[in-house]
């Protein structure tokens, strides 16, 4: 039964929910909101015998035939479902719910229809049933704009007819108009239910085009509600979970850069959380491996749109790192140094984690002194160099790089020593391919210098 009977636990809450506002016999209808259908039948059977022709009655044994026969897809009791529901309308039942039943019920009978006229006369009346479903539970709005529980049924009634992309809306704005005290379990029911109407749509077939779409509108959709809700670790916990679905999808078909993006909407929805909060870490995280497969000028791009989403701190830190490192392969050398320094900053603004295994500053504090001593500025470069190394002990690039600094101002000794540590830096790695990178660059910079005449600078 398509979306249906994807999300069958939410929609026959979502069904008893419309039905909340009728009381044709309570203990037929107490069973079918209970989710005990063939109880429900025999309940509404009984009464009828004593209230022959009944709409309420004849709708809630449509209804509980129809839950029975969906999921085996059972055609005789799908066909006594649509008997009883069709006798309810001819009678005058005019509720959302029984139109609901009878729409999904000809939709379950066009399934398995032998021939496609016999389909088409059951799309025809499904689609029928359909439209007067909505137009009864718009009219129950338009007669009381004020309460809720009508626009909720407005809400299941459009999930139920299969369109999570109508329904979605109407229960995001009904979230927004919740009043604070209202009960807990309405205001949970009506979020999941909100969550429902995109996680149904996130298909793994769906095009790129429309994942990345959908992605956006539920960020924009969760950044309303974080203005109006007080539920914010519940509705980030949604937004993350969906985002992320979203993201996996596109990196799935190759779509690194629109992944990428959804992951930065997803840190704009975390409002600012912190590296211990495992979702941001985990969108910022995967954001940056994802800008290293993307094409270059988008990848600058979703650098630009990750740095002003994130907030102070290391996050940003090694965002900032990398447009820095772009803007000196750009040749935009005065954009490198501000950038590298902001970076610097922003890691010095929060407390690393003990042990810091990234050597975040470290980093920052060499790339700083790459740009400097490239620019001729030694002294600035050995400052930073020497900051790069107090911040990391273990440091092998920091030490190669003041090598070359030594190198460069005649002092060879300095350099052969600062190399020979950086060797012995580099044994230390617990990685052999890393160990033997570092041992070959260095090697080479030792056997160059003992061999180069002196510069006599």
């Amino acid at each position: 039964m398509g979306y249906a009977s994807s999300l069958a636990g939410f929609l026959v809450a979502a069904a008893a929910g419309i039905a909340r506002g009728q009381d044709p016999a309570e203990d037929a209808a107490g069973l079918l909101a209970s989710g005990r259908p063939a109880e429900a039948a025999a309940a509404a059977e009984r009464a009828l015998a004593t209230s022959p022709g009944d709409p309420a009655l004849l709708s809630l044994l449509g209804r509980a035939r129809l839950r029975l026969a969906g999921p085996t897809e059972d055609r005789a009791g799908a066909a006594a479902a649509e008997d009883a529901l069709a006798r309810a309308v001819d009678r005058g039942a005019a509720d959302p719910a029984t139109f609901v039943a009878l729409a999904q019920v000809r939709r379950l009978l066009a399934g398995g229809a032998p021939d496609e006229a016999t389909a088409r006369v059951y799309k025809a009346g499904a689609a029928e049933a359909g439209a007067r479903a909505l137009a009864a539970a718009r009219q129950d709005v338009e007669r009381a704009p004020g309460d809720l529980l009508a626009r909720k049924r407005l809400a299941d009634t459009t999930l139920l007819l299969e369109d999570p992309a109508g329904a979605a809306p109407l229960y995001a704005a009904l979230l927004a108009d919740l009043p604070a005290d209202a009960p807990s379990d309405l205001v949970r029911d009506v979020r999941l239910a909100w969550r429902s109407c995109y996680e149904v749509r996130l298909a793994p077939g769906a095009p790129p085009e429309g994942i990345a779409s959908l992605a956006g509108e539920f960020a924009r959709s969760a950044l309303a509600l974080l203005a109006r809700r007080q539920e914010h670790g519940e509705i980030r916990g949604d937004a993350a979970a969906i985002l992320r679905r979203a993201a996996q999808l596109l990196a799935d078909r190759g779509r690194h850069g629109d992944a990428a993006r959804v992951h930065v909407e997803a840190i704009r929805v975390s409002g600012g959380a912190t590296e211990e909060d495992f979702s941001y870490r985990v969108a910022w995280l995967t954001a940056l491996e994802l800008v290293k497969r993307s094409a270059r000028d988008e990848g600058r791009a979703i650098l630009a749109a990750l740095r002003d989403s994130l907030g102070p701190g290391r996050a940003r830190a090694r965002v900032l790192g990398s447009l820095a490192v772009e803007a000196w392969n750009d040749g935009r050398i005065p954009d490198a140094l501000e950038t590298c320094r902001r970076a610097v900053e922003d890691a010095g603004s929060e407390a690393p984690p003990v042990p810091d295994p990234t050597d975040l500053r470290s980093e920052l504090w060499n790339n700083l002194g790459l740009i400097q001593f490239g620019e001729g500025d030694l002294a600035g470069a050995r400052a930073s160099f020497e900051r790069s190394l107090a911040e990391s002990r273990g440091s092998i690039f920091a030490r190669e790089n003041l090598a070359r600094l030594a190198e460069r101002e005649g002092r060879r000794d300095d350099a052969r020593r600062l190399l020979l540590e950086a060797l012995d830096a580099a044994a230390a790695l617990p990685e052999e391919s890393a160990r033997l990178q570092h041992s070959w660059r260095l090697r080479t910079f030792l056997r160059w210098l003992d061999a180069a005449p002196p510069t006599g600078r």
